[in-house]
């Protein structure tokens, strides 16, 4: 498998963008793995330029999208069912960016796999086929990043109390009140939530814990010893109990389960802000 990644070059993205990524793995790799994609309060768009996969939610349901998707559900996993090579980009837009993009109340967006091209129009084809004709890894990012450009919409302005809050949220891994962010924003609980729901697509409450869970899985990941103790009482969950369901409902399996069955695949379809910028530009 072949991962590269990187921060957006272009300033007029850099607040909208976290990251854009590019896999390629050959068919018999793939179809080993079946890799999830987890909660973390962002909007991951898909650009799928291998053969076809579907997504798999908790209940057994398939959902077999177009080429450029867009994944926006925001309470719990879909597992990746792949059909043979891997060749796929990604955007992974910050938990308020995407609403510039495409111009509509992101609570009209948020809750399902939505093909873009329901929400961008036959542009996502054009993009598509750019993308097919780029020879290399570095000229595809630079289409891709150029087509971003064209379908960004600064006019529709994100408001300021929601970047605000969103990113304190993040830096405080979602353990802050609803009644902390009216305190510190001075506004109402009725106004903070209609803002959120807005630009975000969920709730204040929503986005604090999807953050708390994504806090606990890297808790997980790095606490040597005691790890679901650990875990649980970082995330401030009530006991142990009440932790396991929780983790059970966004990540699909038990913690003792996942700690098991991590795998790098599933990391790459889940990252964080910091790997974005890890290969630079003049790398590819």
């Amino acid at each position: 498998m072949i991962y590269h990644a990187y921060a957006p070059r272009h300033p007029a993205l850099q607040p909208y963008i976290q990251q854009l990524w590019h896999i390629s793995q050959a068919k018999g790799d793939a179809l080993e793995v079946t890799p999830r994609m987890l909660p973390d309060g962002c909007y991951h768009m898909v650009v799928n330029l291998g053969a076809p996969h579907r997504y798999i939610d908790r209940n057994g349901r398939a959902h077999a999208p177009k080429r450029t998707h867009m994944n926006a559900r925001h309470t719990d996993y879909v597992t990746v069912q792949r059909s043979g090579e891997v060749e796929i980009m990604g955007v992974v837009f910050q938990p308020y960016g995407l609403y510039p993009f495409v111009r509509l109340p992101m609570k009209e967006v948020a809750g399902a796999v939505r093909d873009m091209e329901d929400l961008l129009g036959p542009r996502v084809r054009e993009m598509e086929e750019r993308l097919y004709a780029a020879s290399t890894v570095r000229h595809k990012l630079l289409e891709l990043e150029a087509c971003l450009l064209s379908f960004l919409s600064p006019e529709h302005e994100v408001k300021r109390e929601v970047v605000a809050a969103s990113q304190m949220l993040r830096q405080r891994h979602g353990l802050m009140t609803v009644r902390g962010l009216l305190h510190e924003f001075h506004l109402s609980e009725r106004t903070l939530e209609r803002y959120f729901q807005h630009d975000l697509g969920m709730s204040p409450k929503q986005f604090a814990n999807i953050q708390r869970m994504q806090y606990v899985l890297q808790v997980l990941k790095s606490s040597p010893q005691d790890k679901l103790v650990h875990a649980a009482m970082d995330g401030e969950f009530y006991d142990q109990a009440h932790f396991i369901h929780t983790f059970k409902k966004m990540v699909g399996m038990t913690p003792q389960a996942y700690l098991r069955t991590q795998d790098l695949l599933s990391d790459l379809y889940n990252p964080d802000a910091g790997q974005a910028g890890k290969i630079e530009w003049n790398g590819l």
